[in-house]
């Protein structure tokens, strides 16, 4: 009788290939960040994407750089709402707190061009 070739074992799935691929090569992490700011942007919308661009994301805080302090204010008061938007997107789960921030925001800011892929 002949033995079943290992070419015919339990299909794996392809996310389970990728993300063990991405932790052998040390790049889940960053992955993972890009995904919760992609997510992010896609909650803001376009019209608080021109006043604001996500900057980094630690132990689950996002912080976002916003063009001045009137927009600090606006978006404080849009946090719950923001918050709910970004963790109900793919990729937004990891993110348990929004921090906001002046900073410069790059008008040709790569968030654009990503989020039109979708």
């Amino acid at each position: 009788m002949r033995r079943k070739s290992s070419m015919f074992q339990q299909p794996l799935m392809v996310k389970s290939i990728l993300t063990d691929k991405l932790r052998r090569l040390g790049l889940l992490k960053e992955v993972n960040q890009h995904q919760a700011m992609l997510a992010f942007v896609n909650a803001c919308g376009p019209m608080l994407r021109k006043h604001a661009t996500p900057d980094r994301i630690d132990r689950g805080t996002l912080y976002v750089k916003v063009a001045h302090s009137a927009w600090i204010q606006e978006m404080t008061c849009m946090k719950p709402e923001l918050l709910l938007k970004t963790q109900s997107l793919p990729g937004g789960e990891q993110v348990r707190d929004l921090r906001f921030l002046i900073g410069d925001i790059d008008k040709s800011s790569e968030w654009e061009t990503e989020t039109s892929l979708g």
